[in-house]
């Protein structure tokens, strides 16, 4: 995202550093081009965990190949819109690959020429080939803001794949109590057949052959399996089908029994049906917005853009009480102890250590004399207990970003 929205001197600065450090720069070489890029510009994304050695060298080496693109076009339109379109368009046929038509079938005798002692589980197998085929939704922001003095407005924008979601909280004066009140404003919509008609009538429209109960089916789910209507990778509802049926034979091969799912949904008459091309908008950041919340649907689907500007007030009014609090991690508590009481499924350890977390959790100041909050405690430790294999069926991990707009 950065390297999208880089002016070609930037470009070619941030090109010699990531040629001098290809090799033994630690993790997340992108980190590296903030400081070249525009003081005028910044760019907003998440901090990931580093990845293996070998996941590094892969993300260097794509990464170097999509600047070095973008330094050769001439005359390279640099709107911010059309930036952030070709940032995700690109990372999307990174993560498809569909550029090489011929390495499923490598892949194929690959597994072919395996000897039963030599193959790996075939059960581990088919779990890693299922990430590999899974995706991912996405949300990245960009502000440009110029010099006080300058008529140019500061502006936001936002590209948006999938269900994640933004929320600008604008200050609309004190309350009686003389405090900080804040009022949220949406600034993106889900992308998700059961809540966006706009995304069911573009689809219609890309695909008239199937009529749209074809296309969206199991309370508005896309060819009634995927919950969002764009996203990255997802290479099912993506790539043709011949690429498929090579994907079909390669289940075949790793199961001793029928493959326990099938790589081609229903319809499947004219792909791609899932696109990672982003919906960007535009705002113009006015000297009343204070914040903006960038989160995954896991937060939304628990706290509505109201709770969580009321939840940010009490908290920050917390922060100005040099309380020691991180809003973001305070939002996340917020939602876990929202949780319905059913999907609590796991049984927590025994009740002393429980209930020297519950003593921790009650001592904090926004927590003290509510003891009430006992119940939903319970039911969001009985969450976060969860084995791993079992939480990917019970527990939807959230992402959240919080960004403080200086006066």
């Amino acid at each position: 995202m950065y390297a999208s929205i880089m002016s070609k001197e930037k470009l070619n600065t941030a090109l010699e550093q990531l040629r001098a450090y290809d090799l033994n720069q630690p993790y997340h070489l992108i980190r590296r081009l903030d400081f070249v890029s525009p003081k005028s510009n910044r760019h907003l994304k998440n901090q990931a965990g580093p990845p293996s050695n070998m996941l590094s060298a892969y993300m260097r080496g794509r990464l170097r190949h999509y600047m070095e693109d973008l330094y050769s076009k001439h005359n390279r339109i640099m709107n911010p819109s059309d930036c952030l379109i070709d940032a995700f368009k690109r990372l999307d046929e990174d993560l498809c690959s569909t550029d090489t038509p011929d390495n499923l079938l490598e892949i194929q005798n690959t597994l072919l020429s395996f000897t039963p002692d030599r193959y790996l589980d075939n059960s581990l197998s088919r779990d890693l080939l299922r990430v590999n085929l899974s995706g991912s939704v996405g949300i990245a922001g960009y502000v440009s803001w110029y010099d006080k003095l300058s008529d140019y407005p500061t502006e936001l924008y936002l590209a948006n794949v999938g269900d994640c979601g933004a929320v600008l909280l604008r200050e609309v004066g004190p309350n009686k109590d003389g405090k900080m009140v804040l009022t949220p404003i949406k600034c993106t919509k889900p992308h998700n057949g059961y809540c966006n008609l706009d995304e069911i009538n573009r689809i219609a429209m890309e695909h008239p052959e199937n009529s749209v109960s074809e296309l969206f089916r199991e309370n508005g789910r896309l060819l009634g399996e995927l919950a969002p209507c764009r996203s990255f990778g997802d290479v099912r509802y993506k790539w043709p089908v011949e690429r498929l049926l090579q994907l079909t034979r390669i289940l075949e091969i790793m199961s001793t029994s029928n493959p326990d799912w099938s790589p081609i949904p229903y319809p499947y008459t004219s792909p791609p049906y899932l696109t990672a091309i982003p919906e960007v908008t535009r705002f113009e950041i006015t000297s009343q917005d204070r914040y903006l919340v960038l989160a995954t649907d896991g937060l939304w689907d628990m706290l509505s853009p109201e709770q969580v500007a009321v939840q940010l007030t009490e908290i920050l009014q917390l922060i100005q009480q040099q309380k020691d609090f991180c809003p973001a991690t305070q939002l996340l508590w917020s939602s876990l102890t929202n949780i319905p009481l059913q999907m609590s499924r796991a049984i927590l350890p025994g009740p002393n250590y429980r209930d020297s977390i519950f003593e921790d959790l009650l001592r904090t100041p926004n927590l003290i004399n509510k003891r009430e909050h006992r119940k939903a405690i319970t039911r969001a430790l009985k969450l976060l207990s969860l084995p791993p294999g079992l939480a990917r069926y019970n527990r939807d991990d959230i992402t959240v970003m919080i960004i403080e707009f200086s006066r």
